[in-house]
């Protein structure tokens, strides 16, 4: 376990360099729960340099950068900082990315990463928070309104193969067609 003047010491060096892990070896850090409560002076120490690289991920093609900053920023910026990260990559569209932000959000209990609307109003005049574009585009089968399908046609099999009908199961043993009088064309 590492003490507090440590710790800064590791975070103050991982920061200052360029190594492409370092976002890898700062979550590491702080990823254990059971880390001291002085490790938060450690999370406000590097949030703001942190800023820049965690930025940058979020914007790069690569969903396993975007995936990266979206851990880094849930384990070391504050909750305004990390909505507002989160807000860039909720319709995300990589599955895993998308599936980790919303995670995030779920666990952080973030009610909404959208700004207030401007067209819906709530009764005390504040802006609400508009809800629609959220997840607009996605599962879009699932949107269209569907139309009753239709029942299928009948096929008459008794007819077509001059078969008789049969009240009950116990009837099947009972009666007088012979295997080799059924055909199947």
């Amino acid at each position: 376990m590492q003490t507090l003047v440590e710790l800064l010491v590791e975070l103050k060096a991982l920061v200052a360099t360029d190594s492409r892990d370092k976002l890898d070896r700062i979550n590491k850090l702080f990823d254990n729960p059971k880390n001291p409560a002085e490790f938060e002076v450690g999370r406000y120490f590097v949030a703001k340099m942190l800023t820049p690289d965690v930025e940058d991920r979020l914007t790069s093609p690569d969903p396993k950068q975007r995936k990266l900053a979206v851990t880094t920023a849930r384990l070391v910026f504050p909750r305004t900082r990390v909505a507002r990260a989160l807000r860039q990559l909720f319709n995300d569209p990589d599955l895993e990315v998308r599936a980790t932000t919303r995670a995030t959000v779920r666990g952080l209990g973030l009610a909404a990463v959208a700004p207030a609307g401007v067209r819906e109003r709530t009764s005390d005049g504040a802006g609400g928070y508009d809800a629609v574009a959220w997840a607009f585009g996605m599962f879009a089968n699932e949107w269209k309104a569907q139309r009753k399908p239709r029942a299928p046609a009948r096929f008459d099999a008794l007819a077509k193969f001059k078969l008789p009908k049969l009240a009950a199961a116990k009837d099947v043993a009972t009666s007088s067609v012979s295997p080799s009088k059924i055909s199947t064309r």
